[in-house]
């Protein structure tokens, strides 16, 4: 296992050019980006099971309550319940305001690559001044 630190990552070689360098961070960067991406996925799958599943018990509550013919404990009992699953939901939100889903490593994507864009464009502003200074 090769252990490098940051200084010698950024050291300047002979051997090596700045575009070797950049190509490294590059890798490192999207390989991290990667495995937060997958480890998101699975987050996200288990909460969308989860609330599949207290959507159903919403339905089958629902329809035991208009479908079935129980006594009135049973019915009083399954009102309570229903009472309580919708008052504490299962459903996870991140800060108390982005739903925790499939959807959400999407969005995290896509805000990723929003400021790659834009730090590229900024790379590209910085190396167009600097050509200029040079000449």
């Amino acid at each position: 296992m090769i252990k490098t630190t940051l200084s010698e990552l950024f050291s300047v070689h002979d051997d090596r050019s700045v575009a070797e360098d950049w190509l490294v961070i590059f890798l490192s960067a999207s390989s991290s980006e990667i495995v937060e991406l997958s480890l998101q996925i699975m987050v996200a799958v288990v909460c969308d099971k989860i609330n599949a599943k207290e959507e159903e018990l919403k339905a089958t509550l629902a329809n035991h309550l208009c479908c079935t013919s129980s006594d009135k404990k049973g019915r009083r009992l399954a009102r309570k319940f229903m009472a309580i699953v919708n008052l504490k939901s299962l459903s996870f939100k991140l800060l108390r305001v982005a739903d925790v889903g499939v959807r959400l490593p999407i969005q995290c994507l896509s805000l990723t690559l929003t400021y790659v864009i834009i730090l590229l464009q900024f790379g590209k502003l910085i190396e167009n001044s600097l050509f200029i200074e040079k000449k």
